[in-house]
């Protein structure tokens, strides 16, 4: 099971037939939950041949809260000056939502794939409730 997080930039009148899939995943939430990996693996690959630019993180790996903010970090280039905690992972997915790093400009827009985050939150759940509002309200507000 994984976890799609996506920001894009505001779709036109046209988009349901110009954005089939990308639309269709964003038009209520930029959170989707995805209970079949097979669909999960084909949806990120259909973004990924769209021009989308997917960053897959393994949750079901992260043994403790200091792995979140390890593979963030790393996959997301955060500065060296990243504080590793959640405050810190909050200010960090704003600036990637505001182009300052971790954003390919060329992209038509940032999939953040969280797979088996459902492990990672059954054991750590103080730090995984929030990372999810937090990619929510972000990417809300690309």
């Amino acid at each position: 099971m994984g976890v799609s997080v996506g920001c894009v930039a505001v779709f036109g009148t046209d988009s349901r037939s110009e954005h089939p899939l990308d639309w269709q995943l964003m038009q209520d939430s930029f959170v989707s939950l995805f209970r079949e990996d097979d669909f999960l693996a084909a949806t990120t690959r259909w973004l990924g041949e769209h021009g989308y630019q997917v960053v897959t993180f393994d949750a079901g790996s992260w043994v403790e809260e200091a792995n979140l903010h390890r593979d963030f970090a790393g996959q997301l280039g955060f500065p060296d000056a990243y504080g590793c905690n959640l405050d810190a992972l909050d200010d960090c997915l704003w600036d990637v939502a505001a182009g300052d790093y971790g954003l390919d400009p060329d992209a038509a827009g940032l999939v953040l794939v969280i797979e088996r985050y459902d492990l990672f939150a059954a054991h750590h759940l103080r730090p995984a409730t929030p990372v999810r509002a937090q990619c929510t309200e972000t990417c809300g507000r690309c």
